[in-house]
């Protein structure tokens, strides 16, 4: 008898965790359509269970909330997620996360048409700032709330909407909202502060690079046109000294020198040019990206071509930067390895941001392969310009193959200031 006591107490867990993870992968992969038909999902695990309504549905919740799926969802996402579950599951018809900001309680995630109401707001303001909440004069609906702690301070508090006589068991699963809510909030607070730390660093690494451009052009670009007129001095004076047939091997000889030297100072000034990011940053991109086009065509041979479609001068300083490093990296990595006899480059604003796209016509190759193999050698470009592109909350992709050239793409989203943000931010990896 206690072995099948067992037996069905082992059917019944088996059941809850079957369905929370269910349930888990709908809400993340379908969104709010995942909660349609939950009432169906919570009847039939009640039946299998023999829990009730009730019970069955705050399981299915505690189950759910908890599931990995969830947990490692980047933390605007994973709130979401949590809130679906929240109205699908609690007698609620809407709920919402806002966080502390300057200017008030700010919204940063929110399930159901009447979420983001300005009753919400106040009584997430009061939540948050610890004040007591007075009854509800609608008796037909009743706005609860519950604050979030970190380091004993309220930072957010959720925020639900449901019908008076539901209070209490709505504060039961308020509060395990609640729980589940302070390490998203954690997490991304440790996820912008490093992110702001990186960007500080790529901040740095620019201003290096500036100075190490004006470095060059104030010290070895003045010592080699000193040396080039030393060299035609000497030669003069060679030329006047000499004859015959020495004359013409010296002066041959000389004239090689000099030719080899503007081939130098031809390609220190590039690479002086091209470390200065102040004027990229604040230069129109388009002309930046001519320019640089322009010197790739001399140098390589190469047919380059550029499209522009739309305006850029919302980009910030640093989205210019990157833009104009991943499409040089880009260029100088189709002049080096590829082959190609064409490179396509396009520049597209677009409705949330901004896209490059740089496309050759070479041999391609495999590129798993290719990424793994320059990182154990130490060439960190295509890694290097993958991580740019991350700082910047943008999306960074190539695709190539043997026989099929090469596209690397890159979508930057529109830059807000940093007031002007709120809340969570998705982070992309």
């Amino acid at each position: 008898m206690a072995h099948s006591v067992a037996s069905v107490r082992d059917l019944s867990d088996a059941a809850m965790l079957y369905a929370a993870d269910a349930l888990a992968a709908s809400v993340v992969e379908e969104g709010a359509s995942a909660i349609d038909d939950i009432d169906h999902l919570v009847a039939t695990v009640a039946e299998v269970t023999e829990l009730s309504i009730d019970n069955a549905a705050f399981s299915l919740y505690m189950r759910a909330s908890a599931s990995p799926q969830i947990l490692n969802l980047p933390p605007r996402v994973a709130a979401e997620a949590h809130l679906r579950l929240l109205v699908g599951l609690a007698p609620v018809t809407d709920a919402s996360l806002w966080v502390d900001e300057l200017g008030g309680a700010e919204c940063v995630a929110a399930v159901g048409d009447a979420a983001e109401t300005r009753r919400c707001r106040h009584i997430a303001g009061q939540t948050i700032r610890g004040e007591h909440q007075p009854e509800d004069e609608d008796t037909r609906t009743q706005i609860s709330g519950v604050p979030i702690l970190r380091w004993g301070r309220p930072v957010a508090a959720v925020v639900a909407r449901s019908r008076p006589e539901h209070r209490t068991r709505v504060s039961v699963f308020l509060l395990e909202c609640r729980a589940m809510l302070a390490p998203v909030l954690e997490r991304d607070v440790l996820l912008d502060r490093s992110t702001s730390r990186e960007q500080q660093l790529q901040q740095a690494s620019e201003r290096r690079l500036l100075r190490l451009g004006f470095d060059l052009h104030d010290g070895p670009l003045q010592d080699v046109a000193a040396l080039a007129s030393d060299l035609r001095l000497a030669r003069e004076q060679l030329s006047l000294s000499l004859s015959g047939r020495l004359r013409s091997i010296l002066l041959g000889r000389f004239d090689d020198l000099g030719a080899r030297l503007e081939d130098i100072d031809k390609t220190v000034r590039e690479l002086s040019n091209s470390l200065e990011s102040s004027r990229v940053g604040t230069n129109p991109l388009p002309d930046t990206l001519r320019r640089e086009l322009a010197g790739f065509d001399r140098q390589s041979g190469i047919e380059g071509s550029l499209t522009v479609s739309g305006t850029f001068d919302s980009l910030s300083a640093s989205q210019r930067i990157a833009i104009f490093r991943i499409a040089q990296e880009s260029l100088a990595n189709a002049r080096e390895h590829s082959g190609a006899t064409q490179v396509a480059v396009s520049l597209e604003q677009m409705p949330d941001g901004v896209r490059l796209l740089v496309c050759d016509d070479g041999e391609g190759f495999d590129v798993s392969q290719t990424v793994v193999a320059a990182a154990k050698r130490g060439r960190l470009g295509l890694i290097g310009m993958s991580e740019r592109v991350r700082l910047l909350g943008g999306a960074f992709s190539i695709s190539s193959s043997p026989g099929n050239g090469t596209d690397v793409c890159v979508t930057l989203p529109s830059w807000q200031p940093v007031g002007a943000r709120s809340g969570l931010e998705t982070v992309s990896g």
